[in-house]
């Protein structure tokens, strides 16, 4: 499959893993005041796939991703605003496509 193809078939997986979940809000209290924020709590997620492989040197290219640290390209998912729950979603199902058609890829998240 040819490596933008193939990351429009990941990104509208991970859209749609991303939409079908739904955040537990939560409450942020601060000053006598709540806010509520439906969304849920705040975080990052991404993708990490090697750099030396067809599908890294086109995503590259086309600036969809960027070094990653120690090695390979990071994916960072910048959809869903701040909501951990919809990114780790994105990049799981993202990740998953990759790996089911020969991409190596692994994903990770972590609360801010």
């Amino acid at each position: 499959m040819e490596p933008i193809v193939l990351h429009n078939k990941a990104h509208m997986a991970g859209m749609e893993a991303g939409y079908a979940i739904r955040p537990r809000a939560m409450v942020v209290s601060g000053g006598g005041q709540d806010w509520i924020v439906n969304e849920g709590l705040c975080g990052f997620a991404w993708v990490n796939f090697k750099g030396n492989t067809a599908f890294g040197r086109a995503l590259m290219k086309r600036g969809i991703c960027r070094k990653g640290y120690p090695s390979g390209l990071t994916l960072w998912i910048g959809q869903f605003n701040q909501s951990w729950e919809r990114k780790k979603a994105y990049a799981q199902a993202y990740a998953k496509v990759l790996n089911e058609n020969g991409v190596e890829a692994t994903w990770g998240e972590r609360l801010d």
